[in-house]
C-alpha cells in the first residue's frame, strides 16, 4: 500500500492518542517514517474521529505501523485504545504470469 492519509477514531477510556508515527516496511527491519504528529489536540476527548493526510507518500509498503509516543494521559502515555483505524492509499497489483 502506498498510504495517503487515515481516519483515527478514540474511545472512551481516555488514553487519547497525542503523538504519534506511522511507519512503512517491506521487510519487518527497515522502517520508513510515513507520518509523525506531535501534541496534536483533534483526538482529545471521548469519540473523536479525524481524518490525517501524511507527510511522506512516496514508496509502496508491505506492512503498516502505528506507533503512539504520548497520550493526554500523563500516568499512561504509552496505552493505545481506539475504536478505528482506517487506511487510505493506493494498492500496488503485482501479477505472476509468465
Amino acid at each position: 500500500i502506498k498510504l495517503n492519509s487515515y481516519t483515527l477514531r478514540t474511545n472512551d477510556y481516555g488514553y487519547h492518542p497525542k503523538s504519534w508515527l506511522m511507519k512503512g516496511s517491506n521487510d519487518r527491519v527497515k522502517w520508513d517514517t510515513i507520518d509523525e504528529k506531535i501534541n496534536k489536540t483533534e483526538l482529545f476527548g471521548a469519540y473523536k474521529q479525524f481524518h490525517f493526510d501524511c507527510k511522506n507518500e512516496s514508496q509502496y509498503y508491505h506492512f503498516i505501523r502505528f506507533i503512539q509516543n504520548d497520550s493526554w494521559t500523563s500516568n499512561k502515555p504509552y496505552n493505545i485504545y481506539l475504536t478505528c483505524i482506517e487506511f487510505f492509499g493506493s494498492i500496488m497489483i503485482t501479477s505472476n504470469k509468465h
